[in-house]
C-alpha cells in the first residue's frame, strides 16, 4: 500500500493546483491569444500552412485547458522564460513544437538557450523555418510565450521592492538590491522645483487641483510629462519653416533678432537676483553660440548654485566646439575646472553630460558621444552612477551606436543602480538590436517594479515587431497599477489592429483603474491610425464611465483623436466643469481640436477664468493654435498670474507661438527694474524659447518616455527647465 506522501504526489501531479490564482490568470492569457489568432492570419498562408496553424491553435487549446504550465525556482520573485523546466514541463512554444513531431527542435533550445524569449530566437533559422511552415509569425509566438510561474501565491507578477529614488549622490547611492530604498517622492515644489519650461505642469497643477497629498501614479502626472509629444511645439524658425520659407532665408531672418539683444543678456548675466541670471544664461546660450562661451564660462564661478548650474547648459546650447571644450574638461576632471579644487555644482559630472547631449543635438561635433562613451564609465566612484545615468540619456538626446552599446551592458548589470538600469533600458527604446530586446523583457517581468516600467516605456517606442505582443502579455500579467498604465499607454503608441482591440477590451471592461490609461492610451491611436471604431467608443463611453477621473483623460483622448463631434462636450466642460483639472483639459483638447471656434472659445473663457491654472493652460492652448493675435490676451494672463510656476509655462507658451509680436512685450518685461525678479526671468525663457535655433525645449524632452516614479527633485528640475 503507498504512503500517503505518494498519494499527495500522485494526486498533485495529476491535478496541477492552481498557486494563488497564477494559472488562472495564465489561462485567461492564452485564452486571448487564442481569440486574437483566430481572427487574422498572416496574409498568403497556403492550404497547408492554414492547417498546420489550426492544429496549432488546438494544440494551444487543449495546453490551456490542461493547466500544468512551465514553473522555475531559480530566479526568485521574477517571472523568467523556461522552455522545459526541471521537471519536463514544455512552455506553450515548446508544447506546439511537441505537437508538430519537432521534439528534436525543443531538445535542442532546451540544451543551449532554456531561459530564452522569442526574441533572443529571432535569429534561428529552424525555428524561423518551422513558425512558417505552420502559418505563424515570430510576433505570434512571442505573444503565445509566457514566462514561467515563479510558484509564489497572490499577484502574478511579485510584489518589488520599494521603488528606488536618486538618492544622495550624483543619483543613486545604492547597490542596486533595494535595500534602504524610500518611497516615490511627490512632484516638485517650492521656488527651485517647479517646472520652469513648458512641457508641463506635474508641480504646480498638483498644487492647483489637489488639495491633499499628490500621486505619481495619477494618469495626468504622465499627460503633464508627456504632452508636448503631442501639442506643436515651435519657436519663430518653426513657425517661419512652416510658413515656407527656405532654411537659408529663415536664418537671414532670424539671425538680426538674436544678435540685437545679446548685449541685454549679457547684462542680466550681472544682475543682482540669482533668477535672472540663471534665465539669462540659458537663452544667451540658444542664441549666442561662440560669442557666449567665455561669459558663459565665466558663470561657473557665480556665487549661486542655481546659475552655475543653468551656465553648464547654456554651454551645451551653444552648440560649439568651444562649450564642448569646457564640459569635456569638467568631465575629464571630476565636475572641477581643474585637477584641484571644488565641484562646479554638486552634480557636475552628470549634469556636464547632459548638457553635452543638448550640444550634440544642436551640432556639437560627433567625437563628443565617443568622448562620453569612453569618460563615463571611467570617473570617480562618488560620481560613477551619476555619469552612467546621463550617458543614458545622452543617448535619447542624441542616439550613437558607442552609447547603445554602453546602454546595453548597464541594463544588464545587476551590480548597477536601479535608476541606472532603468534609464539604460529607456535609453534602448530605439534600438533594433534583438539583444536589446530580450533586456527589455528580462526586465519587463523582472522582480524590480520600476525597471518593469521604464521597459514598458521603452517598448512603446522599439521597432521591433515583437514589442506589440509582450506588452500585450505583460498588461495581463501586471498588477501594479502604473506599470500596467504604462504598458497600455504603450501599446496604443505602437498602434496596429491587435494593440486597438486590446485597448479597447480594458477600456471597456478592464479594472477600473485602467479606464483612463485606456482612454489615453486608445486617443493616441487614433492619433496616427484615425480609427473609427475607437472614436466611437470614446464618444459613446461618456454617459456610461466607471471611473469619475476619467472624464478628463476621455477628452484628451478624442481631442488627440482629432474628433471634432467631441467639440461640443469639450466646450461645455471648460465653461460648466467644477474640476479645474477637467476644464484645463478640456481646453488642451479644443487646441487639439484645432478651429477659430474652439479658439474663440479659449479666449473668451481665458478673460473670465478664475484658476491659474486653468488660464495657464488656455494660454498654452491658444500657443498651440498659433495665431499671432492672440499675443496681447498671453501677455494678460503672464501678468495676472501669480504662481511662479504658471508664469514660467505661459511666458514659454508666449515663446511657443513662435510671433515675432511677441518680442516686444517680452523685451519689455525683462528690462523692467522695477519688475518681479521672478516674472524677469520667465520672460528670459520665452525669448529662448521664441528665438532658439532648432527645436526648441530640448531638455524637457527627456521626460518624455521616462519613468518620473523614480526620480527625486533635482531630476523632475531638470525635465523643466526652459531650454
Amino acid at each position: 500500500m503507498p504512503c500517503l506522501w505518494s498519494v499527495l504526489t500522485l494526486v498533485l501531479v495529476a491535478f496541477p493546483q492552481d498557486r494563488g490564482g497564477t494559472t488562472a490568470r495564465w489561462r485567461a492569457h492564452y485564452a486571448a491569444v487564442e481569440r486574437e489568432l483566430s481572427s487574422s492570419s498572416p496574409i498568403g498562408l497556403d492550404d497547408r500552412q492554414c492547417a498546420a496553424r489550426e492544429r496549432a491553435l488546438l494544440a494551444l487549446a487543449t495546453y490551456r485547458q490542461r493547466g500544468d504550465f512551465t514553473r522555475q525556482d531559480g530566479f526568485p520573485g521574477a517571472l523568467v522564460p523556461q522552455f522545459v523546466d526541471r521537471e519536463g514541463r514544455r512552455c506553450a512554444v515548446a508544447e506546439l513544437l511537441h505537437e508538430s513531431g519537432r521534439d528534436d527542435l525543443v531538445e535542442r533550445v532546451r540544451r543551449e538557450r532554456n531561459q530564452a524569449w522569442i526574441a533572443d530566437l529571432a535569429t534561428d533559422e529552424e525555428l524561423l523555418s518551422w513558425l512558417a511552415s505552420n502559418g505563424l509569425t515570430l510576433a505570434e509566438a512571442a505573444r503565445i510565450q509566457t514566462p514561467a510561474d515563479y510558484g509564489g501565491a497572490g499577484d502574478t507578477v511579485p510584489p518589488a521592492p520599494p521603488p528606488a529614488s536618486a538618492g544622495s549622490g550624483d543619483v543613486s547611492g545604492r547597490d542596486g538590491t533595494g535595500k534602504g530604498d524610500k518611497p516615490a517622492p511627490s512632484a516638485p515644489s517650492g521656488p527651485h522645483t517647479t517646472p520652469s519650461g513648458a512641457a508641463g505642469l506635474a508641480g504646480t497643477s498638483a498644487r492647483s487641483m489637489d488639495s491633499g497629498a499628490r500621486a505619481l501614479d495619477a494618469w495626468w502626472v504622465w499627460w503633464e510629462f508627456n504632452k508636448l509629444e503631442f501639442l506643436d511645439v515651435r519657436g519663430l524658425e518653426q513657425r517661419l519653416e512652416s510658413g515656407g520659407h527656405p532654411l537659408g532665408e529663415v536664418a537671414a531672418m532670424t539671425e538680426p533678432l538674436r544678435r540685437v539683444r545679446l548685449p541685454l543678456l549679457i547684462e542680466a548675466l550681472l544682475d543682482p537676483d540669482a533668477e535672472v541670471r540663471a534665465a539669462a544664461a540659458l537663452t544667451l546660450g540658444r542664441i549666442g553660440r561662440e560669442e557666449a562661451v567665455a561669459p558663459l564660462t565665466a558663470l561657473l564661478s557665480d556665487p549661486s548654485q542655481r546659475v552655475r548650474q543653468h551656465a553648464l547648459f547654456g554651454l551645451g546650447a551653444t552648440g560649439t566646439s568651444g562649450g564642448a571644450e569646457v564640459l569635456l574638461a569638467l568631465l575629464e576632471h571630476g565636475g572641477r575646472r581643474s585637477a584641484e579644487g571644488e565641484s562646479v555644482v554638486p552634480r557636475a559630472v552628470p549634469l556636464a553630460i547632459v548638457a553635452l547631449g543638448v550640444g550634440r543635438r544642436l551640432g556639437m561635433d560627433p567625437g563628443v558621444a565617443a568622448a562620453v562613451a569612453l569618460l563615463a564609465p571611467r570617473v570617480e566612484e562618488a560620481s560613477l552612477s551619476g555619469a552612467l545615468w546621463a550617458a543614458c540619456l545622452f543617448q535619447r538626446l542624441a542616439p550613437e551606436p558607442a552609447l547603445e552599446a554602453l546602454a546595453l551592458n548597464l541594463a544588464g548589470d545587476r551590480g548597477q543602480p536601479v535608476v541606472v538600469r532603468a534609464a539604460a533600458l529607456e535609453a534602448l527604446g530605439a534600438s533594433s538590436a534583438p539583444a536589446a530586446m530580450a533586456r527589455l523583457q528580462d526586465a519587463l517581468f523582472g522582480r524590480e517594479l520600476e525597471l518593469r516600467r521604464s521597459a514598458e516605456l521603452a517598448l512603446g517606442r522599439s521597432p521591433q515587431p515583437a514589442a506589440t505582443a509582450v506588452l500585450m502579455t505583460a498588461c495581463e500579467l501586471e498588477s501594479e497599477p502604473l506599470a500596467r498604465g504604462f504598458a497600455l499607454l504603450s501599446l496604443g503608441m505602437r498602434g496596429g489592429a491587435r494593440a486597438r482591440d486590446f485597448l479597447l477590451a480594458v477600456f471597456a471592461r478592464g479594472p477600473l483603474a485602467s479606464e483612463p490609461w485606456a482612454a489615453l492610451a486608445l486617443g493616441i491611436h487614433a492619433r496616427g491610425s484615425a480609427d473609427p471604431r475607437i472614436a466611437a467608443a470614446l464618444l459613446a463611453a461618456g454617459p456610461r464611465l466607471r471611473n469619475e477621473d476619467s472624464r478628463p483623460a476621455v477628452l484628451l483622448a478624442l481631442g488627440l483623436a482629432r474628433e471634432v463631434r467631441a467639440e461640443a462636450r469639450a466646450r461645455a466642460a471648460l465653461e460648466r466643469s467644477d474640476s479645474p483639472r477637467e476644464r484645463g483639459y478640456a481646453a488642451t483638447a479644443l487646441a487639439l481640436l484645432g478651429g477659430d471656434a474652439n479658439r474663440a472659445c479659449l479666449r473668451a473663457r481665458l478673460e473670465r477664468e478664475r484658476s491659474g491654472f486653468v488660464r495657464a493652460s488656455i494660454a498654452q492652448a491658444l500657443a498651440v493654435l498659433g495665431d499671432e493675435a492672440d499675443v496681447p490676451a498671453l501677455f494678460t494672463a503672464l501678468r495676472r498670474l501669480a504662481d511662479g510656476g504658471l508664469q514660467a509655462v505661459t511666458a514659454a507658451s508666449l515663446g511657443q507661438l513662435g510671433a515675432v509680436a511677441a518680442l516686444p512685450g517680452l523685451d519689455e518685461l525683462a528690462r523692467r527694474a522695477d519688475g518681479s525678479a521672478l516674472l524677469r526671468a520667465t520672460a528670459f525663457g520665452g525669448l529662448g524659447v521664441l528665438l532658439a535655433r532648432g527645436a526648441p525645449l530640448i531638455l524637457p524632452s527627456l521626460s518624455r518616455g521616462a519613468n518620473f516614479a523614480l526620480y527625486e527633485d533635482w531630476v523632475f528640475e531638470l525635465f523643466f527647465v526652459a531650454l
